[in-house]
């Protein structure tokens, strides 16, 4: 039986196609899991049209989105487990910390430039001052009334312990004359 850590190593460096090949392999070990949700899955995606060449990135994105359901399938959730799972994936995947930041010495990077700011290792957007002053540089999100957004140094908010993540404000900028 292969080891888990070398299906994880080729997965990690073999082209997409090799991908869906070993994953059609260790599906055919898991016949029950190309259940519901891959179907459902798969036709919600085509509808979306992220199988058309056109798309965003191609179809590239609607066959690594199957690739994860397919391979989320195998676990066998159903139910409430599904959408724990789900969520706990997607939080960790945008790199979101499970619980809160306690701002304790182990949780900032070293100091870095003259000013010996720190960064946050749990939450990249989270910021420490020699001073002790902490704040999220992503707390406001300014939005043109073309609907681009972006940060800058305004978009500071401060941070006090503990923290919980939030989505940031999203602060309408007006039109200049």
């Amino acid at each position: 039986m292969i080891r888990y850590h070398r299906i994880r190593f080729l997965f990690q460096r073999a082209p997409a196609r090799v991908c869906d090949w070993l994953l059609d392999r260790i599906l055919k070990l898991h016949p029950d899991a190309n259940g519901n949700i891959t179907a459902y899955a798969e036709e919600e995606l085509r509808r979306a049209g992220w199988f058309k060449e056109d798309a965003l990135y191609g179809d590239m994105m609607g066959n690594a989105v199957m690739r994860q359901v397919r391979l989320f399938s195998i676990e066998g959730h159903s139910g409430m487990s599904a959408g724990i799972a789900s969520n706990l994936a997607q939080t960790v995947c945008m790199f979101r910390p499970l619980t809160p930041l306690t701002g304790e010495d182990d949780e900032w990077g070293e100091p870095y430039g003259e000013d010996g700011t720190q960064q946050n290792k749990r939450f990249s957007a989270i910021f420490r001052d020699e001073d002790g002053c902490t704040y999220n540089i992503e707390g406001r999100v300014f939005r043109e009334p073309n609907g681009a957004t972006y940060t800058s140094r305004d978009s500071r908010l401060p941070v006090t312990f503990p923290w919980t993540y939030t989505p940031p404000v999203v602060v309408d900028v007006r039109a200049s004359e």
